[in-house]
This record gives C-alpha cells, sequence and structure tokens, in this order.
C-alpha cells in the first residue's frame, strides 16, 4: 500500500519487487494512478520506449498524469524506472475518471450495461459484499474519514445522498481495480502481481485483497491467495484506525456465520472446527514494513 507521496516508499516497493521477481519469476506491478485506458501507453514505456527523461515525459504526458492523478510524478519513477529496466509489465488498475465523476454525481446507476460489464467481473459478488453485515460499519470507519477531508476541500456537500454517492463511487473504484488484477492473474496464474494502492483500499475485508480473492474463487480459480504492506505508515494514521478492530470482530462474526450456514454441525464437528476462523485480512494492513 502506498501513501500518494514520499519517494521513500517507492524505494522500498522496488526492493521488495526485486526481491520477489528474484524468488518468484514472473512479476507484474499493477499501479492505481494510472486509468485502464492508458494500459497502451504502459506497455510502450515498458517494452519499446529507450529509458531517457524523454520516456518519462511521454508517459507522463500521454497518461494525463497531472489532471487524472496529480500526485508527484517523480516519487513514483525508482518503481516505473526497474520496471522498464526489468522489462515488468505495469498494469493500469484504474477506472477512468470520466466514469467516476458520473457515478459520483448520481451513483452507480449512472453506469451503462456494458460498463458494468467491462469493470465488475463478480457482479453478484459486488453485490453480496454490499450486503454483509460488516458493510455499514466499513462505510463508517473507513470511507467516512475520507470523505469529511473531501468535504473540507468543498467536493461534497455535508449530506445522506452525497455520502451515499461517495461510498458507490469508492465501491466502484475498488472493485475495478480488483477486477483487473482478477481478470490478469487468471489468465496469467503463474504470475505474482504486486499492486501499489492507497492505505485505505486495502483495510478491511472490504480492501481490494480480499475482492481479488472473492473474484478468483468466484471463477474457480483455486487456493487465491492476498497479502497488503504497509510501507512506513505514520503513526497518527495507524493510531487513527483503531475503531477498524471493532469491524474486525463483525467481519469474523459474519464469517463465522457464512460458514456455519455452508456446513451442517455434523461435517463441521467432524472436520474439527470448533470456533470461528482468523480473520482473513487484518483490518489495517497485513504486514506492517518500514525502512
Amino acid at each position: 500500500t502506498d501513501d500518494y507521496f514520499p519517494s521513500d516508499d517507492k524505494k522500498l516497493a522496488v526492493r521488495i519487487i526485486r526481491q520477489l521477481e528474484r524468488r518468484r519469476g514472473k512479476v507484474v506491478v499493477g499501479m492505481e494512478m494510472v486509468q485502464q485506458p492508458f494500459q497502451n501507453v504502459l506497455d510502450w514505456y515498458v517494452f519499446k520506449a529507450t529509458p531517457s527523461k524523454g520516456s518519462d515525459k511521454v508517459l507522463f504526458e500521454k497518461t494525463e498524469w497531472a489532471t487524472r492523478w496529480g500526485w508527484e510524478f517523480e516519487s513514483y519513477l525508482p518503481v516505473l524506472h526497474y520496471c522498464q529496466q526489468q522489462k515488468i509489465r505495469v498494469l493500469a488498475l484504474n477506472v477512468e475518471a470520466e466514469v467516476t465523476a458520473r457515478v459520483r454525481n448520481k451513483g452507480l446507476v449512472a453506469l451503462s450495461k456494458e460498463e458494468r460489464k467491462r469493470l465488475v467481473l463478480d457482479a453478484d459478488g459486488f453485490l453480496a459484499d454490499c450486503l454483509a453485515p460488516s458493510f455499514p460499519e466499513y462505510a463508517d470507519s473507513v470511507l467516512r474519514p475520507s470523505f469529511d477531508a473531501h468535504l473540507k476541500m468543498g467536493m461534497f456537500q455535508d449530506d445522506t445522498a452525497s455520502f451515499q454517492k461517495f461510498v458507490e463511487n469508492r465501491i466502484l473504484w475498488d472493485e475495478t481495480m480488483a477486477s483487473a488484477a482478477a481478470r490478469y492473474l487468471y489468465r496469467n496464474p503463474e504470475t505474482l502481481m504486486l499492486g501499489l494502492v492507497g492505505g485505505d483500499h486495502v483495510k478491511t475485508g472490504h480492501g481490494i485483497p480480499a475482492r481479488i480473492e472473492r473474484i478468483l474463487e468466484n471463477l474457480g480459480y483455486d487456493n487465491a491467495r492476498t497479502a497488503s504492506v504497509a510501507l512506513n505508515p505514520s503513526w497518527k494514521l495507524y493510531s487513527n484506525s483503531k475503531k477498524l478492530v471493532a469491524l474486525d470482530k463483525v467481519e469474523s462474526k459474519s464469517s463465522l456465520l457464512s460458514r456455519g450456514s455452508l456446513l451442517p454441525a455434523k461435517v463441521a464437528r467432524e472436520e474439527g472446527w470448533g470456533g470461528p476462523p482468523p480473520a482473513t485480512h487484518h483490518p489495517f494492513s497485513d504486514i506492517v514494513w518500514f525502512s
């Protein structure tokens, strides 16, 4: 997970990519920072362009980085340069801004049938995730603080309808990125993907890692496993996430009920299952890594 700015985090990300590439072989890097329509630009940059400041400039301009992402481009260059030098594919994960602008104003009903099919790989699972008992607490614990920050920037009105549309926009954002990652992994099962995304996008069982596992499992992919790594999180960020512990309890209870409905009591006893399984995903991050 990435906090969108410090270059030290990107250098740490390069170290992780390098070591995993040496140990696992085929690696692909997914980036929230680039929207899916610009995949061809990333492919050109990695596989055809000559490494230079000129190719960096083309990438910056052709992906419309300044208007579509906005965070400092230079801080991402360590990751981009390493992928370019090692010919490691970089995958554009994010939904295009034109779509999120419509959803932000009108909600998910603004999506066309074609857009829903293209962006959401597991529609039934997406709906089930929204209806999960833990979802309201997730929205309040993870999405509400982000909404409040946007309020201060004057991007939304402080009312229930605006918050609902904000939530719909964010879960589409996460589901789209998870779908893009899952689609690639399903077609390339021998590949390990490392996703560079913001910290809020991985929190709890409603974050991108859990979504990827759910999508792949519903596609019949056996033993799909993900893990999130928070890079150099600030103590303030970590301490502000304490209420996620309560959400973790809700998710664990939900998981218990879900498994209980799938396993008859007799079968459960025979399997030796006598309590709730451990949480699949830590409420903050599975791993916290300081450089």
